[in-house]
């Protein structure tokens, strides 16, 4: 999760979600898209979420593909 919008190579608008941050409070989903140097180098399914200030990163989405 991002809220630079300036990060994606791709963004697509999402139809509305939310996600829960810290102390519960939730933020708005605006889109999900891909990030990274190039498409080649890149993390899928990224969302956009309106007002976080920080990069966030699930360990559980991150998997190493061999």
């Amino acid at each position: 999760m991002t809220g630079e919008k300036s990060k994606f190579l791709s963004l697509v608008s999402s139809n509305g979600g939310s996600v829960a941050i810290e102390n519960n409070k939730s933020r708005t989903i605006v889109g999900i898209g891909k990030i990274g140097e190039s498409l080649s180098h890149s993390i899928d399914c990224v969302f956009l979420v309106d007002g976080l200030k920080h990069n966030l990163l699930c360990p559980n989405c991150v998997i190493k593909i061999t």
